[in-house]
């Protein structure tokens, strides 16, 4: 998965060196590559070029636009067959374990992933420290851990559990 930020002045999701090269080519990704869901990408030709495979989960440049830029020659057949190779690739990997549904809840959501999802969401948590560059006036006042009572997680998806 792409994300939404630059990599040296370029978007992730057109970021060929990052796409292509480094992950497909240098690493041997051999799964598609998408990007961080919605308006995480802001041109067509750049995407596929850059070695984008799937837009989703709404097409705003691929579908039709995609049908669009390789009919105007701006995105080879070559190209476009990669990524379909990639998803259809992926699709067959994924038929070939079966349904997680047929194998219970807990053999997908078992103690051992949602203590490694606890472990892995520790870990990544990132907290801005108040801590301003010398002669700048602080905007925020410092926060003291004992100070802390409750914190409050904001956005549409704060209410959604990622694990059962």
């Amino acid at each position: 998965m792409s994300a939404y930020n630059k990599a040296n002045d370029e978007w992730c999701g057109h970021h060929t060196n990052l796409l292509r090269e480094v992950a497909k080519e240098e690493w041997g990704f051999e799964g598609f590559v998408t990007f961080d869901f919605v308006f995480g990408i802001y041109d067509g030709q750049a995407t596929a070029l850059g070695g984008l495979d799937i837009e989703m989960p709404i097409t705003q440049h691929y579908g039709s636009k995609s049908q669009r830029l390789f009919q105007e020659g701006k995105v080879s057949e070559a190209v476009i067959d990669e990524a379909v190779h990639r998803i259809l690739r992926q699709k067959i990997r994924f038929a070939q374990i079966g349904e997680p549904h047929r194998y219970g809840k807990h053999a997908v959501v078992s103690e051992a992933h949602k203590s490694l999802a606890r472990e892995v969401a520790h870990k990544s948590i990132v907290l801005l420290k108040n801590d301003p560059p010398e002669g700048v006036s602080q905007h925020v006042p410092p926060i003291e851990r004992s100070q802390v009572k409750l914190l409050t997680v904001i956005g549409t998806l704060a209410a959604i559990p990622s694990t059962a």
